[in-house]
């Protein structure tokens, strides 16, 4: 006797296989991770320059009273350091290498312009606005890349972590393959989503990576952001885009020559509510 099957167990049954078939195999994600890793280190060892587009939008997450995740006592949420336009904060990006050669320029909305470069010996930091430049001496650059302050911190969050994706593919899966071009990435796109998920703050990244180039061009992070005992809790949601040169940078775009009316200091003045990026 065949055993029936109610319609609450069908439909089981019929999410079951649809989600059994809308999962990416193995090795499909497997072979893209590593083919995005490979890559981004090619870029690395010759030389890239990248120009990024950064927006966050935090907003309160409420939570049932008493409960983690909910607005504890009621406090207002602190809007984040930088300038906020109606977007959000927006960060205008250009990131470049070429072998011990580092260029970071970051850009807000409003206008503050900081602008490093760096041999991983020197660092020099200028602000146009102030007409004033720093000289130091770098710390130690890490000999493994990973996540960390300065520089090299910088260089991870917004590149560098691409050569290691591929150790990402058991958090990962294809959701969504052949995705028309739009404003952020310029020619047909495969979305992986990337579990982040921690203990404290559990996210998700929605990365597009193009078909052609495998080079990353849009991600999507969202993040539940834990506050403190009297804060409260907030969703954050960044979006980055990337947009790669076509070939490697210049010699030139590495060498800071203070302009002409240009004055060294040992540290900036504070004059603004935006902190030093690099920290």
């Amino acid at each position: 006797m065949t055993p029936r099957i109610f319609p609450a167990a069908l439909l089981l049954v019929l999410c079951s296989s649809i989600l059994s078939h809308a999962q990416s195999p193995p090795s499909e994600i497997d072979d893209l991770l590593r083919q995005v890793a490979s890559k981004c280190r090619e870029l690395y060892r010759q030389g890239y320059a990248v120009d990024i587009r950064r927006r966050r939008i935090q907003r309160p997450h409420f939570g049932e009273a008493g409960q983690p995740g909910g607005n504890r006592i009621g406090l207002p949420i602190p809007l984040p350091p930088g300038a906020l336009s109606i977007d959000g904060q927006v960060e205008q990006i250009k990131l470049a290498r070429s072998g011990r050669h580092l260029r970071y320029e970051v850009r807000n909305v409003l206008g503050p312009v900081w602008d490093w470069w760096t041999d991983e010996q020197t660092i020099w930091c200028y602000r146009p606005v102030l007409g004033l430049y720093t000289e130091t001496r770098a710390d130690p650059w890490p000999t493994r890349l990973g996540p960390g302050p300065g520089l090299p911190g910088i260089e991870w969050k917004y590149f560098t972590k691409f050569l290691a994706i591929d150790d990402m593919r058991g958090h990962a899966s294809i959701v969504k393959d052949d995705v028309d071009p739009d404003s952020s990435c310029h020619g047909p796109s495969v979305v992986v989503e990337l579990k982040l998920s921690g203990r404290r703050n559990p996210a998700t990244e929605d990365l597009r990576i193009l078909t052609r180039s495998r080079l990353p061009c849009q991600t999507v992070i969202h993040w539940l952001r834990r506050g403190t005992l009297v804060g409260a809790d907030t969703d954050s949601t960044d979006t980055i885009a990337w947009s790669f040169q076509d070939r490697p940078p210049a010699p030139a775009v590495f060498v800071f020559t203070p302009p002409k009316n240009a004055k060294r200091v040992t540290k900036f003045p504070v004059i603004d509510d935006i902190p030093h990026p690099v920290h």
